[in-house]
């Protein structure tokens, strides 16, 4: 009830372009107060989460070097003004590798938010 009366905003794990549409169809239909998805691959998105004002937290994709969708990703999550955040998992990898993360995203585009 908290989310349909937009007390609390929404976050929900989506992977593929069908789950991304979803999720915004869901928020625009129920009016969330904010939505958030979470590990989102699909890159031919960006624009709509970009133009919906849809938060996306990404991680930890970018632990392993050989994932080769990761710089073509943050290249097109980052160039579009999609607001990003940084996740870790610990089933995947710990807190520790926060710091590696940003590295890498970095690397491949993401500017950070100011302190």
């Amino acid at each position: 009830m908290q989310v349909l009366d937009r007390r609390l905003p929404v976050h929900i794990h989506v992977d593929k372009a069908d789950d991304i549409m979803t999720a915004v169809r869901l928020s625009e239909e129920f009016g969330f107060l904010r939505l958030s998805l979470a590990t989102p691959r699909s890159r031919e998105r960006c624009d709509l989460l970009a133009a919906k004002k849809v938060a996306v937290v990404v991680g930890p994709m970018m632990v392993v070097y050989d994932d080769e969708n990761a710089p073509s990703t943050w290249r097109s999550i980052t160039t579009r003004g999609v607001d990003v955040s940084i996740m870790t998992r610990p089933d995947v990898c710990s807190s520790h590798s926060l710091r590696y993360q940003a590295t890498v995203a970095i690397k491949h585009g993401w500017t950070p938010p100011p302190p």
